[in-house]
């Protein structure tokens, strides 16, 4: 299990990711050709059609700094750097909160469908035998 510092440094990292970034994908899903460009698409491809707005120079250079580090060969690739950091927070939030509640609860997350099916069965368990 990551430590605390650990998990403040990828949340860090994280963070560089936003919801300009992630619509980009949706303004230039019209074709996939240009999946192989090589360079980051200009400001306009980062347009926020649900509030009508474009990244800030500060957001948009972040992107650009982020391509530059990571060495990427292609748009496809940087598309896919983000997919992985989404997957990975999703897969850091379902491990701490299984850890949670097998050591709480002595309950397994993977038994269950959803958030109200833990509920109920943490009242069955905690509050009726009691």
């Amino acid at each position: 299990m990551p430590t605390e510092r650990q998990l403040l440094q990828r949340e860090k990292a994280i963070t560089l990711r936003d919801q300009y970034f992630a619509q980009c994908g949706q303004n230039i899903s019209d074709s996939l050709d240009k999946l192989s460009e090589t360079s980051l698409p200009p400001i306009e491809y980062f347009h926020n059609k649900l509030k009508n707005t474009l990244p800030s120079e500060a957001e948009y250079g972040h992107a650009v700094n982020i391509w530059k580090e990571k060495q990427f060969a292609s748009f496809g690739e940087y598309m896919m750097y983000y997919c992985r950091s989404d997957v990975e927070l999703l897969l850091q939030g379902t491990a701490n909160y299984r850890s949670l509640l097998m050591t709480k609860n002595n309950m397994e997350l993977l038994n269950y469908v959803s958030v109200a099916q833990i509920s109920y069965q943490n009242i069955l368990k905690n509050y009726l035998n009691n």
